[in-house]
């Protein structure tokens, strides 16, 4: 029995631990060339054994273990490190960082290198994401030296125009650099976030003085100074301006604020909708809308903007309104919408939504109210038309409520309505609608004019005194005939600015023709004389 057991336990305890195990590629060499070492093991606790026997000691086989390499269970990081800035400075980035960042979890072994590694290889990312890819703008000093405006919001000094950067503002923007501008020692910069700051030129680039820009003018696109004006042009195609300060030592910003009217006021998409107003009292007032969602209400006596709106995701098609009545009626792709104009406390204008129906189908043409502003019509490239009217008052809980419904739709012509107007006059309890159509069905004289034989006829209109009739066309001309036009080949003026004349109107007095072109996000007006 004791010798049985001392021959098992022999055995077992030549049993090679797994961590000693050499790999396949080893075991041969090993066992030819590297001598075995002897292992004894004298635990505290011995298996039992026969009383008067001898105590037997286990001898265990190891095989001598390799020298390891280092370099693999123990990178060394500043070459780790190296390595990670070579992958990250590879044209094709996105791969070759996958690749490293695989590598590196795969080889690195001890906890700390690997994290080391780790967050190296993350900040190097991290900065190579925030690092700029364009120079958007720059400009030279007096002295020379260059500033530079990047789209990470960064503006960079180079002395004397040299290679070698001097000074920065890190950050100086939420967004792109768009413009710069020197004045009176002080650096002036505008960028996407829609500020203006005022930077004193020393060593420490201290902010000296900020103007924010209304929200709907979006980001600040040009600086320029005139005399003692800053105009501020925006990428919503406004230009602002502000008075300087008169002081030539002071900071020029100091105190500054924008002028409550702006210099001009523009869209920065495409126009489709114009209309001129119907009150007899502000006779000089015309509506712009376009697809940029951008609403400008213009004085053209005075060829100033009043007011401008922005309705975010609203690709406005066609417009009218009455200020006596203060409604506004637009078309959008899908809808017909009746908006109030109204103000405040302060005497600041301010729209507000009264009704919104989704029941177009095509594009809308054109859009009118009737004279009463108790319903207003709209019409699409299809030809239908669709009227809604202010039906009976609901009483509701703080008085009585207006509503709007649909009352009719119309399938009125074969081609799309291009215009349309209601009377005057009431005839048996309501208005008449007059409709035009692109599809040639009824015909005057203008249709055989040379103007309408070279291109398509896409707007009329005639003045207040009903003495002149003025025609745009597909080519971009406007056209001026006697009115009435009762003879083919009728004599007119033409004039040619657009490259596609979308739509035009004559102003309350007839002084003035305006038209629009579309896809230039153009007004032009004419002066008739």
């Amino acid at each position: 029995m004791g010798r049985a057991s001392a021959k098992s336990n022999e055995a077992k305890s030549k049993m090679k631990h797994p961590s000693d195990m050499p790999t396949p590629s080893q075991s041969a060499s090993q066992s030819a060339s590297q001598p075995a070492t002897q292992l004894v093991y004298q635990g505290a606790k011995q298996p039992a054994r026969p009383p008067n026997s001898q105590p037997v000691q286990y001898t265990v086989s190891v095989p001598a273990k390799q020298p390891v390499n280092q370099s693999v269970n123990q990178p060394n990081s500043q070459s780790v490190n190296q390595t990670v800035i070579q992958a990250v400075s590879q044209p094709n980035s996105q791969t070759v960082n996958q690749t490293f960042i695989q590598t590196v979890i795969q080889t690195v072994s001890h906890r700390a290198v690997r994290l080391r590694v780790l967050t190296n290889l993350l900040l190097l990312l991290v900065l190579k994401f925030l690092r700029a890819k364009y120079i958007i703008c720059l400009l030279h000093n007096e002295k020379g030296d260059l500033v530079t405006g990047d789209s990470n919001g960064t503006v960079y000094v180079w002395g004397n125009g040299g290679s070698v950067i001097t000074n920065f503002i890190k950050h100086g923007h939420d967004g792109p650099v768009f413009s710069l501008l020197f004045v009176r020692g002080t650096l002036i910069t505008g960028g996407r976030d829609g500020m203006v700051y005022g930077w004193t030129w020393n060593k420490n680039m201290d902010q000296t003085g900020k103007i924010q820009i209304p929200k709907p003018e979006g980001g600040v696109r040009m600086l320029q100074n005139h005399k003692d004006r800053l105009l501020i042009g925006t990428t919503t195609n406004s230009i602002l301006t502000a008075a300087l300060s008169a002081t030539a030592l002071r900071n020029p910003l100091a105190g500054i604020e924008l002028d409550k009217t702006a210099l001009t006021m523009g869209h920065f998409g495409d126009i489709y909708g114009l209309c001129a107003s119907d009150d007899p009292e502000f006779t000089s007032l015309v509506f712009t809308a376009g697809h940029d969602g951008v609403l400008c209400l213009y004085d053209t006596d005075k060829r100033q903007p009043l007011w401008k709106f922005f309705l975010k995701g609203t690709k406005i098609s066609c417009i009218d309104a009455n200020t006596a009545e203060g409604f506004i009626a637009i078309g959008t792709k899908d809808s017909l919408i009746l908006l109030s104009i109204e103000k405040d406390e302060d005497s600041q204008v301010f729209l507000s939504e009264i009704c919104r129906h989704k029941v177009v189908k095509n594009k809308l043409t054109t859009i009118k109210l009737a004279p009463d502003c108790e319903s207003f019509a709209a019409a699409d490239i299809a030809g239908a038309l669709y009227i809604i009217g202010l039906r009976d008052a609901r009483p509701d809980e703080e008085g009585q409520e207006e509503v709007w419904d649909l009352s009719r739709v119309i399938q009125a012509h074969n081609g799309p309505i291009l215009g349309m107007d209601w009377s005057y006059d009431i005839w048996a309890n309501t208005y008449l609608l007059r409709t035009s159509s692109g599809s040639y069905e009824v015909f005057i004289c203008v249709w055989f004019s040379k103007q309408a034989e070279e291109g398509q006829i896409t707007s009329l209109d005639v003045n207040l005194k009903k003495t002149l009739l003025a025609m745009g066309d597909s080519q971009g001309y406007l056209s001026l005939f006697r009115y009435p036009c009762s003879k083919k080949g009728a004599y007119s003026h033409s004039y040619h600015l657009h490259e596609h004349l979308h739509w035009l109107v004559f102003n309350k007095n007839g002084s003035r023709v305006l038209t629009i072109g579309g896809t230039d996000s153009s007004v032009t007006q004419w002066l008739v004389q």
